[in-house]
């Protein structure tokens, strides 16, 4: 087995350890997820910095975009430095995916309802009879939504395990790929 083969069964090994971590702690995945928001703040502040001095010996620096990335930094920092930014940041998304799955339930059911009424004017075989099913999954989106809303703690856990899964499923994949 080649030396790179190892590294990926290595690195595919503590992938999955942190999926699993994700999976048995599924809140503070999503505060870790706020956490990594600023960090990526604080990145692209200091990339923007490189650029806007790249730009200026062309002669092209713009003052706002220098503005932009010195308050991206500022706050990306105060997200990392304060835990009651991270947890607003975490409940902001949590509300934000709860106004996703409204809105994209509501969607479904314009579209199953569109899809009915199509159905009455085609053949059957033209354009299928399952106009119903995107029509009830709009309607449960809808209530996963208007739940989510009045308990965003279910959701924010549901966020966090779909995380951790997602993080095993690319760690099988790394292990697979080595073999």
């Amino acid at each position: 087995m080649r030396a790179g083969n190892i590294l990926a069964i290595i690195l595919g090994v503590l992938v999955i350890a942190g999926g699993v971590w994700c999976l048995m702690t599924p809140l503070q995945t999503v505060i870790a997820m706020a956490w990594l928001i600023g960090f990526m703040m604080v990145v692209d502040g200091i990339a923007n910095i490189v650029t806007w001095f790249q730009l200026r010996k062309l002669g092209e620096s713009n003052g706002w975009a220098l503005a932009a990335a010195i308050i991206s930094i500022i706050l990306g920092v105060v997200v990392l430095c304060n835990f009651f930014m991270q947890a607003f940041l975490a409940e902001f998304i949590t509300y934000l995916v709860a106004a996703w799955l409204v809105v994209s339930g509501i969607m479904r059911i314009g579209f199953g309802w569109r899809m009915r009424t199509a159905q009455k004017e085609t053949p059957a075989e033209t354009f299928g009879t399952r106009w119903y099913i995107v029509l009830i999954m709009g309607i449960l989106l809808v209530v996963m939504g208007v739940i989510s809303f009045i308990a965003p703690v279910f959701l924010a856990e549901a966020i966090g395990m779909l995380i951790g899964i997602s993080i095993i499923m690319m760690g099988v994949s790394m292990i697979a790929l080595a073999f």
